[in-house]
């Protein structure tokens, strides 16, 4: 098995150390940084977690204790992880729910009657999922609890409606694939202390956010902007290749959260194909 020999500096005590990781990690990541964690011992006595480009170039760290904590606004005496939201709502759903906050939709969790409080409460799911978002993007409520018979009376369409087995009832977006949500819940489960997954997440959540504010910006300094002009600016920012997959998320994300007006783009057809892209085809 072939090795790539890397420097890491731990962030608290400021120690030196070269390790060995193995190609594979770098060579199965495209897109993002790639997270390593560093358990005691192996560089020092602290254990943190290590962010690498694909070429193996450090480009940061994260020390464990430093996840984010919203009890101020939220008591919760519980705490939930990743594993009891596949359980109670199954991979799909929770793709779905990362979507949703992508997109800054609300949430809504359908109940057919009032129960006492489970340990997978939205009043948890609001805790940790904000957790996985870069501070300023984070609200007090992502995830709301109604009745069902009083959301049948609104019937609101512009939010994820789910029940509490994880059927969903309203998807209020164009249908897409969940590749980036499966890829980022896949990350973070790598890691095997569940604390920590929040902080990888946290960490992809940054750099799509980063990109689709790029996506925004780009948009607002043109009256219009032909599609192909406008691969051509992502060119210059978007490293490893943008696959048409890639295009229609940013797409959705910057005209859902940032209220960007994608009218503003012209001849775009190559990008919104009914038959969903693969994300093996690049613009350039």
């Amino acid at each position: 098995m072939s090795e790539k020999v890397i420097e890491i500096q731990c962030p608290i005590c400021k120690k030196n150390q070269t390790i060995k990781v193995p190609t594979s990690i770098f060579e199965g990541k495209k897109v993002g940084t790639i997270k390593v964690q560093i358990h005691q011992g192996i560089c020092c006595e602290h254990e943190f977690l290590s962010f690498f480009d694909q070429e193996g170039k450090n480009r940061g760290y994260e020390v464990f204790d430093t996840a984010i904590d919203l009890t101020n606004f939220q008591d919760s005496k519980i705490e939930i992880f990743l594993k009891d939201l596949l359980k109670k709502f199954g991979d799909h759903t929770l793709y779905l729910m990362i979507h949703a906050i992508l997109l800054d939709s609300s949430v809504i969790v359908l109940h057919d009657k009032y129960v006492p409080e489970d340990n997978v409460s939205t009043k948890r799911l609001n805790i940790f999922l904000n957790k996985c978002l870069p501070t300023k993007y984070q609200k007090p409520l992502l995830f709301t609890s109604m009745l069902d018979r009083n959301y049948y009376k609104t019937q609101i369409e512009t939010a994820l409606v789910i029940n509490t087995t994880g059927i969903v009832e309203v998807q209020p977006w164009e249908d897409i694939q969940l590749d980036y949500e499966k890829n980022a819940i896949h990350e973070a489960l790598k890691i095997l202390d569940p604390h920590l997954q929040p902080v990888i997440l946290q960490e992809e959540f940054k750099i799509i956010f980063e990109n689709c504010s790029f996506f925004d910006d780009t948009l607002k300094k043109w009256h219009n902007i032909y599609f192909q002009d406008l691969i051509k600016e992502f060119k210059t920012r978007y490293k490893p290749k943008f696959s048409e997959y890639d295009y229609a998320l940013y797409e959705q994300i910057v005209k859902s959260r940032f209220k960007a007006d994608t009218s503003k783009i012209k001849s775009a057809e190559k990008a919104r194909k009914k038959k969903q892209p693969s994300n093996t085809i690049f613009f350039f």
